[in-house]
């Protein structure tokens, strides 16, 4: 169903800054974004944005979780609650990112992040395993007792 969204004030890179717009909408994707009246008699429902500043949704690429969820322990009803907790940022899409640990620990977690399927919060883009393999001299705060050489039959495990 088509929707247009009125009245709102619609951040364009190139001004880099928000400017007085429309957007018009189907099935929850953009089709296009124009002057403000230029959808003016177009059949679509109407949602009047009231002056709000609007921006596209935002992809948070590197993020070890957020409302107390660590992708590392988190189970299905955790990663829902973090699903949900990025959505009510403006964070549509994120890369789980696992910090080191034990293989174990991090293989379970890749696993139940994986599989995890949310519809009304953020989406899950993949997998970012940040730890583990690491050169130990440039580690940062991981562990050093929690890094490991890299193992090529480990990491197929990872697939």
């Amino acid at each position: 169903m088509k929707r247009l969204i009125k009245n709102g004030l619609v951040y364009r890179n190139e001004e880099k800054s928000f400017l007085p717009m429309d957007i018009l909408t189907d099935g929850g994707y953009i089709l296009a974004v124009e002057e403000r009246g230029f959808f003016d008699g177009c059949d679509a429902a109407v949602t009047d944005a009231q002056g709000s500043r609007l921006t596209s949704g935002l992809i948070d690429v590197h993020t070890h979780g957020i409302c107390g969820v660590d992708f590392l322990t988190a189970d299905n009803e955790a990663l829902k609650r973090a699903s949900m907790g990025y959505i009510a940022h403006g964070v549509t899409t994120v890369m789980p990112t696992l910090a080191s640990a034990e293989f174990e620990a991090m293989l379970r977690a890749s696993m139940t992040v994986c599989e995890f399927r949310e519809t009304d919060g953020a989406d899950f883009c993949g997998l970012h395993i940040e730890g583990r393999y690491l050169n130990p001299s440039k580690r940062g705060a991981h562990a050093p007792e929690l890094l490991s050489a890299l193992d090529a039959d480990e990491l197929m495990l990872f697939e």
